[in-house]
């Protein structure tokens, strides 16, 4: 789950929490929800915008929760 206080961070609290992604990554959790002055993005909007697939970036928004901690892998 994302912490609800993302929109209340600073710029550079956001960018520290984000660090650990590829700045691919980093654009698409930003774009999603709507983090860093964007307005939130649905995944055929974040792939038109980044040029790929709306599947790329439903994987790519897993990846990138679960790297951060914000989900967890559900057991098999």
């Amino acid at each position: 789950m994302i912490p609800p206080n993302l929109n209340d961070l600073s710029q550079i609290e956001l960018a520290q929490i984000l660090r650990p992604l590829t700045k691919f990554n980093q654009r698409v959790i930003k774009l999603r929800f709507g983090l860093g002055g964007v307005k939130p993005h649905t995944l055929q909007e974040t792939a038109d915008i980044l040029g790929t697939t709306r599947e790329v970036i439903r994987k790519t928004e897993i990846q990138a929760m679960r790297q951060l901690g914000w989900i967890q892998l559900l057991p098999n």
